[in-house]
């Protein structure tokens, strides 16, 4: 083999060896998300969601909410400066990129 041939397959693992390492470290990171866990009440007129608490894990975030959805009786929550806050409708698990209220404006 000429030397020429020997560079191009030497360049060549070496471009394949950087593609894969970093493949590897964007599919790692892209995998760590924290999980947050929302209330959503009914008001008269719309929908309220309410941060509750924020999750490693989507498990964890997953476990909290079914358990407190299967103790969930549909019930006003209660007065705050006047206002009725609204019938808690049940509780949601979101990743963090997730905001249930929509966007914001500027």
């Amino acid at each position: 083999m000429t030397r020429s041939v020997r560079r191009v397959r030497r360049s060549r693992c070496i471009v394949l060896t950087i593609f894969f390492a970093a493949l590897a470290f964007t599919t790692s990171a892209s995998a760590e998300c924290v999980w947050v866990l929302w209330t959503e009440r009914e008001r008269s007129d719309s929908t309220a969601w309410d941060y509750r608490d924020a999750f490693k894990t989507k498990e964890e975030c997953w476990n909290l909410a079914a358990a407190l959805n299967r103790n969930l009786e549909p019930r006003v929550s209660g007065k705050t400066q006047g206002k009725l806050m609204g019938i808690l409708k049940g509780y949601h698990c979101f990743p963090d990129t997730v905001d249930p209220r929509g966007p914001k404006g500027k």
